[in-house]
Parts: structure tokens; sequence; C-alpha cells
């Protein structure tokens, strides 16, 4: 009908990234399938290292590869006109010490969907699954720490050895959280390699293992020393 014009919906999907290792190689790969789908978009590279962030043009950004050690944030931006003239959107973000994530934004949800979705699995090759186990799921490892420590505490003779074993056992836990926040990044990004070793992204794993297991042997030691003590 003349004069009519059907109702505008505007989709944005949003996907969580684990923790992530990533090299020049795989910034260049990230770039060139966001731009898939795209006609006449420049993408938009925004960073940030020891000073105040920088943004550039993809072009320019890959022509003069920053060659600074610490990227502790990088960002990726496309957008352009889509169906009435409202912009279809890509953002793709890492943070060192903040979260990483896909969002795409447009007038077609199937396409919103699908280029958020692709873009997460090509992610999938850079994530250190254990670290990203324990950033996503952390909270349930405490939980079991601290399923263990109400099993046991009944086995404690007396109000002062419990709460000598709970406050360890909190206290251990809040260095647990915070010793995964300090040292293990949620992205590592080197732009210099253009292939990162097998060492890099195993290391944060056996960190994550390391720093697990010693807070959980360390109550445990608390729990053999007030047993002991008791006795």
């Amino acid at each position: 009908q003349t004069g009519s014009q059907l109702p505008e919906q505007f989709y944005t999907h949003s996907i969580g990234l684990g923790a992530l290792s990533l090299n020049g190689t795989d910034v260049k790969r990230i770039i060139s399938e966001a731009m898939v789908d795209f006609e006449i978009a420049r993408a938009i590279i925004t960073y940030r290292s020891n000073g105040p962030e920088v943004t550039k043009f993809a072009s320019e950004f890959l022509a003069n590869i920053p060659n600074e050690l610490d990227i502790g944030m990088l960002k990726i931006s496309i957008q352009e006109p889509d169906l009435n003239n409202i912009n279809k959107v890509v953002n793709i973000e890492f943070n060192n010490f903040g979260f990483n994530s896909v969002t795409v934004s447009g007038v077609r949800e199937s396409w919103v969907i699908g280029k958020a979705s692709t873009i997460a699995s090509s992610l999938k090759t850079n994530e250190n699954t254990f670290a990203t186990s324990y950033k996503r799921f952390g909270i349930n490892l405490n939980q079991l720490i601290l399923f263990a420590m109400i099993v046991l505490i009944p086995s404690l003779p007396d109000t002062v050895s419990r709460a000598i074993f709970g406050i360890s056992v909190f206290l251990l836990l809040t260095l647990l959280n915070l010793l995964h926040s300090k040292f293990l990044p949620n992205a590592s990004i080197n732009l210099t390699k253009s292939k990162t070793s097998i060492f890099a992204r195993v290391f944060p794993s056996v960190i994550s293992w390391f720093l697990a297991v010693s807070a959980s042997v360390a109550a445990a030691l608390v729990f053999s020393w007030l047993t002991k003590s008791a006795t």
C-alpha cells in the first residue's frame, strides 16, 4: 500500500568468549572473517598498550603491526548500511582482564545470529580451555571446596577448630580468585608473533591447575593440623 511502511526491527546478538591466546596471524584471520558479508565497510581497529587507546583503519593497522609486547585491549569494529538504510554492525572485543565478546547487530535476525556464531566458533581454536572453565565456572570449583569443608567440619572437636577451618578455607578461596584474576589474563595478545607456541597455550591451564590444587592441599593441611591438635 502506498505510503505504508513495515515496522522496522533491529536485532542484536552477543556471545561471550573464553580466555584466549592471540597472535598477529590470528588477528588478521579474525579481521578477514569479520569482513565477510560487508561490501563497502572499512574495519576499524582500536587497541591499547601501556598508553592511551589508538584507533586505526584495519588496512593501516595490518600494514604497521604494533610491536608492543603487552596489548591490553583490542577491538574490531565494522559497520555499513543494510536494509532500510539501517547499519549492520560487528564488534569484537578482547580484554586482558575484562571480557572477550563478539556482538553483531542488524535488521536480519538470521544473519545476526549466524555471523556472531561463526566468529565465536572460529575463535574456539584460540581458547585456553581450563582457564576458560575456571573463569566461567570457577564458582563451581569454589562450591566443591566449600562442600568438602561442610562435610569435614563436624569431624572437628570444638567450635574454635571449626571456626579456624572455616576462616582458612574462606581466605584460601579469596586468594585463589585474586591470583586467577591477577595472573591469568582473559586475553593474551602478542601481535609480533605469527604463531603461538604450545607453551604459551598450555601455560594458563597449568597455572590454573596448580593454583586450584595448591588451595585444596592447603585446606587439607589445615584440617589435618586441627585434627592432630585435638588429639
